[in-house]
């Protein structure tokens, strides 16, 4: 490895960054600190780990390149007999996962650093900084999302500082439209961010380094999140032995599975819980609703109208592999969806029909071609004849099956999901 160039792999949820070469040469500095910022954009998702087994010496360069890492709570993954060395120079906060034998290898991937380099003080391991800036600028040119400039917005000491030029989103968006490139020339964290979000995609690959996980519930019982089915099954563990491959998991599967879901299970038991909470819980936890088969989750997005008045959808989303935005929107979980009639059928709930009409009336906004176009350009989100769906109630369980089944489904537009099936669905889709 070069100053030009580190090692990365990708798997699962986890970004390795790879020190396993004799004369390695470490970022260090300003681009050592756009690195580390700029992968760090990518937690909770990911969990960053410093790959440290084959390092032969440690240096105060080695040193360094951990710290700048400890404010993104980074893993190290070491051999033990530099345990000491490093527990006497890093933050005791970060993890350090010491090893004797290891075997495991991961696939490993060329990221090059020059975009991340300081364009004031290029040496010659950057040698060829302006062409790779040129050419990542324009693979990846185009208006930064709203995402983005919150993203970034509040960074300092770097050539991004939105807020000291543009008070808005609106006004950065302004500006860039009036460069050739449509982005800002100076915005080097927006191309390399989309230059990691890039790699990382290209390069992630789920290898499931364990068969199953134990989560223990505290009453001799455990929580085993079965990979190959997605399920998750509950059994009895006193005396017995129980044998599996071994398993580390991220921080992020550990919050899902002890926090994130109990926190859900007892928001939708709340009785007293009001639609506002519902909708917090899930703008701070996304994974719910990206189980759904979502990548970006944009809530309560004002969708204005000639006359005055506007429309508040709960949740626009964007799906994988599709850049047509669908509709969601939530009603509480203790509403009736279905209804006996007279004639032992069933129908849908007045709160149901409410629901429908009210997104039916969201989706029709999106007919009008001015307001489509409206909200295109104004937050990069494009939707016309969207996916419509609705989170409501506790259960659609009755005897006859086919029947809830034949309403459920009666609108090729409108998927209905109650809130205990959403939590199933995001707790069987959460990988390591």
């Amino acid at each position: 490895m070069n100053l030009g160039q580190l090692k990365i792999s990708i798997e699962d949820r986890f970004i390795i960054l790879q020190l396993n070469v004799e004369d390695d040469l470490l970022p260090t500095g300003d681009t050592l600190d756009k690195l580390a910022y700029l992968l760090a954009s990518f937690s909770p998702k990911h969990q960053i780990i410093c790959d440290f087994r084959n390092v032969k010496h440690i240096t105060n360069d080695l040193i360094n390149f951990i710290k700048e890492f400890e404010f993104y709570q980074a893993q190290v993954l070491l051999d033990e007999k530099y345990l000491s060395i490093f527990q006497e120079h890093v933050n005791p906060k970060i993890p350090l996962l010491a090893v004797n034998k290891f075997e495991t290898r991961f696939e490993e991937h060329n990221l090059d650093l020059t975009i991340f380099a300081d364009g004031h003080s290029i040496d010659s391991n950057f040698k060829d900084y302006n062409k790779v800036r040129d050419d990542l600028t324009n693979r990846y040119k185009g208006l930064p999302t709203r995402e983005e400039f919150d993203l970034f917005s509040e960074r300092e000491g770097l050539d991004i500082n939105f807020k000291q030029y543009y008070k808005s989103y609106e006004d950065y968006i302004s500006f860039c439209k009036s460069s050739l490139s449509g982005i800002h020339l100076g915005s080097e964290l927006i191309i390399g961010h989309r230059y990691l979000a890039d790699f990382i995609k290209k390069n992630n690959r789920t290898s499931l380094l364990s068969q199953y996980c134990f989560f223990p519930k505290g009453d001799g019982s455990f929580d085993i999140n079965i990979f190959q089915s997605n399920t998750i099954n509950i059994i009895e563990a006193k005396n017995q032995l129980i044998h599996g491959k071994p398993y580390v998991s991220s921080r992020v599967t550990q919050d899902i599975y002890q926090n994130t879901l109990s926190k859900y299970q007892d928001l939708i038991s709340d009785k007293k819980v009001k639609e506002n909470q519902i909708q917090k819980f899930l703008e701070e936890n996304p994974i719910f609703l990206q189980s759904l088969g979502y990548k970006s989750i944009r809530p309560q997005i004002i969708l204005e109208r000639d006359d005055g008045t506007s429309l508040k959808p709960d949740f626009l989303l964007e799906p994988i592999g599709d850049e047509w935005w669908d509709i969601l929107d939530i009603k509480l979980p203790f509403k009736k969806v279905i209804i006996d009639t007279k004639k032992d059928r069933i129908k849908f709930s007045e709160s149901m029909n409410e629901l429908q009409a009210q997104l039916r009336e969201y989706a029709s906004y999106f007919e009008n071609e001015k307001y489509a176009k409206r909200i295109e350009d104004k937050y990069g989100i494009k939707c016309y004849k969207p996916k419509l769906i609705g989170i409501i109630g506790n259960e659609f369980n009755r005897s006859d099956e086919r029947q809830v089944r034949r309403l459920i489904t009666s609108y090729s537009d409108l998927k209905v999901v109650s809130f205990p099936d959403l939590y199933k669905i995001c707790k069987e889709r959460v990988l390591i």
